[in-house]
């Protein structure tokens, strides 16, 4: 007999959109590591399914963990179709592959396309790019960008600020611009990320 993972991930293809949604939420709370289960939760996450098995493919992604790996491709994939599945995936990418290289460059496309199409810079992906540190030079300028944005909950800066600090030296002549324009006080961990890239920018300059 299959498996049981295995049973289960046949019947995310079901015509019947109850069932579907019932094997995901099974194997949500199962999270097999059997690699045909990965595959199949991998194949479902871009689908428009009214059921949103999506999201709970990628959910099951997550519970599994490291073994899931081989789903990084296809859950970055699916981040890239619109802003909702961002925040699924991001909470996968956390306990499937945190800073996978792979990951980076997917991430930075986002932050610019929320810059340039959205107009509200994804603080998520922000704080996501933040935690690579130096390897993230490459999204110093739109960083500084997503600073300059007007909105009236402009958390976003604060993470902007956060993330240019965890950047370190790349980013101190950015850092020091984004000092002169921010209106109002800033938080005390944006604050304090600012201080520290500023300062490791003097540091490396000599």
């Amino acid at each position: 007999a299959a498996p049981a993972g295995a049973v289960l991930a046949g019947l995310l293809t079901d015509r019947d959109g109850n069932v579907r949604h019932r094997a995901s939420r099974a194997l949500f709370s199962a999270a097999p590591t059997d690699p045909v289960v990965v595959k199949a939760l991998a194949a479902r996450l871009a689908d428009d399914d009214p059921w949103d098995i999506g999201v709970s493919c990628m959910a099951a992604l997550g519970r599994i963990g490291p073994k899931a790996a081989p789903a990084v491709p296809a859950i970055l994939r699916s981040m890239e179709i619109d802003r909702s599945r961002r925040f699924g995936g991001l909470r996968a990418l956390e306990k499937i592959a945190p800073r996978s290289p792979l990951a980076l460059p997917v991430l930075l496309r986002l932050l610019r396309q929320s810059l340039v199409k959205e107009r509200i810079p994804d603080e998520r992906v922000i704080a996501a790019i933040g935690a690579y540190g130096p390897a993230a030079e490459a999204a110093v300028a739109d960083l500084v960008k997503a600073t300059k944005v007007k909105d009236d909950h402009p958390y976003y800066v604060d993470v902007a600020i956060w993330a240019l600090g965890q950047i370190g030296p790349a980013a101190g002549s950015a850092a020091a611009e984004v000092r002169g324009f921010i209106p109002g006080p800033l938080g005390g961990t944006a604050q304090r990320a600012l201080k520290q890239a500023l300062h490791a920018a003097e540091k490396e300059a000599g």
